[in-house]
């Protein structure tokens, strides 16, 4: 099986005979698509540590005085997550704003602020200490990385090995 990964924040164009999967974040509903929810999106505050000893934060509220880094296709569980914690009067248009998770992510071991990101993708910077969580706060996410692909091609040679593969890989929390 040869897997070729193109990155983009634009989703994929089913109608390009090169693509055959894509993988998206959103609510798993796209009507002219087969989806395989993959994981779900569990959000957290992440910093580096610095900014954790040397900011005024110390409560969620205070929040509404720290450098909230935002992803700007992610605003929408933004504001679901600092609404879920009493917090949807900030603003998350005033702040640094990045184009993709990954420089929100760097910016926030830089020490620039706090982000709202997903664990799942920061679980190793928190385990090696490059990124903290301020506070212990768990909200649940709306949002879930998915497999996707035109129904048409369901049975398609070269979608099912990959689909069975990711699928186990997925259930096996990717610890094959």
């Amino acid at each position: 099986m040869e897997v070729r990964i193109i990155t983009s924040v634009a989703q994929a164009d089913f109608s390009d005979t090169e693509v055959d999967v894509a993988l998206r974040t959103g609510l798993g509903m796209w009507p002219e698509l087969v989806s395989h929810q993959l994981l779900m999106e569990k959000p957290i505050l992440v910093c580096s540590p610095d900014y954790a000893k040397g900011q005024s934060v110390r409560r969620l509220a205070d929040l509404r005085i720290a450098t909230l880094l935002l992803v700007i296709p992610r605003v929408k569980q933004c504001q679901h997550w600092l609404a879920s914690a009493g917090l949807g009067d900030i603003d998350v248009e005033s702040g640094p704003r990045f184009s993709t998770t990954a420089a929100a992510i760097e910016a926030a071991v830089s020490g620039v602020g706090i982000s709202i990101t997903d664990r799942n993708i920061v679980e190793a910077h928190l385990r090696d200490g490059r990124l903290v969580t301020p506070f212990n706060t768990e909200i649940p996410g709306e949002y879930g990385y998915y497999l996707v692909y035109p129904e048409s091609r369901a049975d398609d040679a070269r979608v099912q090995p990959f689909r069975d593969w990711i699928l186990s890989e997925a259930r096996d929390g990717g610890r094959t």
